[in-house]
């Protein structure tokens, strides 16, 4: 399969954008968006290197497309960490999401692994805190 399209099927699958799968495998972004841009069938080592490490992903999976069986997608936040009366709007969740990605990436939790619920009602409290910080409440920029 090509390499453009099994990285577009990762990114679906983990609600990804092109800017943060470059922020989290440490390429520019002008070089995530080439693999798109040119319709890449194959890609440098170094750079598959990159987005295997920074997307939780195994080389082999991205040269073939087929995940392994004993990798684990990260649970869905509201299924298996937050406690019942917590709910996340989508773009909480892509935030969440995105969250658990750097949490993993650090090395802080394993891959899939769910958080406890004292774990998810802190990770939501960052995000709450972030959004108080960079959006100053609920107001868009």
């Amino acid at each position: 399969m090509d390499f453009y399209l099994v990285l577009a099927d990762i990114m679906d699958r983990k609600h990804l954008t092109i800017p943060e799968v470059a922020r989290l495998c440490g390429l520019s972004d002008s070089t995530v968006r080439s693999i798109f841009d040119r319709k890449q069938k194959k890609i440098a080592l170094n750079v598959a290197f990159k987005i295997s490490e920074g997307l939780g992903v195994s080389l082999d999976e991205l040269n073939t497309g087929i995940k392994p069986l004993e990798e684990k997608e990260p649970p869905s936040p509201e299924k298996s960490e937050l406690g019942e009366d917590q709910e996340l709007s989508k773009e909480d969740e892509e935030l969440y999401l995105s969250l658990r990605a750097v949490l993993e990436k650090a090395k802080i939790v394993a891959p899939g692994e769910p958080l406890s619920p004292d774990q998810a009602q802190r990770v939501i409290a960052i995000l709450q805190l972030i959004r108080l910080l960079f959006d100053k409440g609920t107001e868009k920029h």
